[in-house]
Formats: C-alpha cells, sequence, structure tokens
C-alpha cells in the first residue's frame, strides 16, 4: 500500500512508498535482497540471512514508525529498496534529520535509472515527512554509487577506514550528506557568512 503516488518511468518501470507489504511484494522483496547479497554490492548484511529472517526484517520496516520504506519496480516487481531513517521525537537529532539505509538494486535491475530515480523519489517522500537533511553511507569501492550520489548532489564529507570488518580486514567507508529543504539550505550559507 502506497501513500504517495508511484512515479513511472515507463510503462514497466517505477518507485513508490509502501506501508504495508502485500506478500506478494514481499517475496519479490526478500529474492532481490538475496540475489544482491549474493552479488555482493549489498554491505548492510552480515553472512547471508535467510528467507525467513529477511521476512521478518522488512515486515518490521514497513510498521516501523520512524521508517520509511521506498521500492523500486520492474514489471511490477519490487528489485530494490531504500530506507529512510528518522531519529526518534526525543532523540538530540531530531526527526528533522534523517539516513538512507539498505539502499541496493538488484544486480538483473540495473541499467535503467531506477538507483537515481530511488533515491529522488526517496528525498520526496524524506521531504514530505519534514525532513531537512539526507545522510548515506557506502562502501568505498561502490564507486558508481559514489558517483550518482555526487552527480545528485551529495556532498561526501567523510572517509572512515574501518567502515566494515570482513575476513580479511576493514573495508572503507564514504559518508555523504544532502539538504534536500531550499530554506534550510539557506539558513546554512547564512550561518556561514555570520
Amino acid at each position: 500500500m502506497s501513500q504517495h503516488p508511484p512515479t513511472k518511468l515507463r510503462s514497466d518501470l517505477s518507485v513508490d512508498h509502501v506501508t504495508r507489504l502485500e506478500e506478494i511484494d514481499l517475496d519479490a522483496l526478500v529474492a532481490a535482497t538475496l540475489e544482491t547479497i549474493e552479488e555482493g554490492s549489498q554491505s548492510s548484511w552480515r553472512g547471508k540471512p535467510n528467507q525467513e529472517r529477511l521476512r521478518a526484517f522488512w515486515t518490521g520496516v514497513a510498521l516501523s514508525p520512524t521508517r520509511r520504506l521506498v521500492l523500486a519496480r520492474l514489471g511490477g516487481k519490487p528489485v530494490g529498496a531504500v530506507q529512510i531513517v528518522q531519529a526518534g521525537l526525543l532523540s538530540e537529532i531530531g526527526p528533522e534529520i534523517a539516513t538512507l539505509d539498505n539502499f541496493f538494486l538488484m544486480p538483473s535491475a540495473r541499467g535503467h535509472g531506477l538507483a537515481r530515480r530511488l533515491i529522488r523519489y526517496a528525498e520526496d517522500v524524506a521531504h514530505s515527512f519534514g525532513i531537512i537533511s539526507l545522510d548515506l553511507v557506502i562502501r568505498e569501492d561502490r564507486t558508481d554509487a559514489a558517483k550518482m550520489l555526487s552527480d545528485m548532489g551529495y556532498t561526501q564529507w567523510a572517509r572512515k577506514q574501518t567502515f566494515r570488518h570482513v575476513e580479511d580486514g576493514f573495508q572503507a567507508g564514504l559518508y555523504f550528506t544532502k539538504l534536500i529543504d531550499e530554506t534550510a539550505a539557506g539558513s546554512l550559507e547564512r550561518q556561514d557568512v555570520a
């Protein structure tokens, strides 16, 4: 079930915000997650979770009051996702700042412009919930994703050598941020001048 109208790129490509996962979408999302984990570009998971664990995870994401789930679809089936994760109301950070998390697109769905559209749509959804700034971290070896984010106006503000530990050592991570609210961007510019 979607709260925002889906964006159609072509007749078989779309992105949408869902608040409840139908069984058919849940099955497809689990399959897309497993394919991406197997391929190796999705690093949000430790090891290889089984289908039952992934079903519980994605169901919980859709139900969480501080998480928004945005899906990329090819032929109507989910082939990728990104979560908008807000800080809690009582957090010092406040609900105006959020993180894009678990951003992925399964390998067989790449090359259609869905990744860029998924991020843009997530920005629109985030803005509609009063979010003014988005943060995102990716592995340093995801050079295509890093270039796409830079092209989309995200600023890399840090590199952390010890972002992720794997069997043979550490992998570095790149940290990005973007103000998605023009009013907030204006006030930040005024603070820089003062």
